[in-house]
């Protein structure tokens, strides 16, 4: 036991070049993005990405109350058409898959602030509980993203 700790040790620092390249790739991916989607969308001021399902959890909530308030401040992404993107994958996508991350991405606002970060507002979770009959989650969620109009 006592020599596996050196030999942790010198692993970790043989990598640690490696695991820095990689910090650094991500990094330098999300500020691209962040970029191409403010060169895009944002001069035309549109500084959300909206991107929701035809689940049946949401659908019909979002096109009738959170869609027609974002209308010209966004874009939206309907991740039930995905088959129907062209090569590759959209910027919005992109945007998508760097922010969203793999679980629980699916509604949820990414929102490009004036100051060049970005917020992202997850609604997954509060539409499982509206599903169930509580709207705390979902009305905390659209004061979130609303006060960023």
């Amino acid at each position: 036991m006592a020599l596996l700790a050196p030999v942790v040790v010198v692993l970790a620092i043989m990598l640690s070049p490696l695991w820095l390249y990689l910090w650094l790739s991500w990094l330098i991916k999300g500020a691209l993005l962040n970029i191409k989607f403010r060169m895009k969308w944002v001069r035309k001021g549109k500084h959300i990405l909206y991107v929701y399902s035809e689940s049946p959890n949401w659908q019909s909530y979002i096109e009738e109350n959170i869609l027609p308030k974002l209308e010209d401040k966004s874009v939206f992404l309907n991740w039930s058409k995905r088959s129907e993107w062209k090569k590759g994958k959209p910027l919005e996508a992109k945007v998508l898959e760097y922010w969203g991350g793999e679980s629980e991405f699916n509604p949820l606002a990414v929102v490009f602030l004036p100051n060049g970060k970005v917020k992202v507002i997850r609604f997954h979770k509060a539409f499982m509980d509206f599903r169930h009959g509580k709207d705390i989650l979902l009305k905390r969620k659209e004061s979130e993203l609303y006060e960023v109009l």
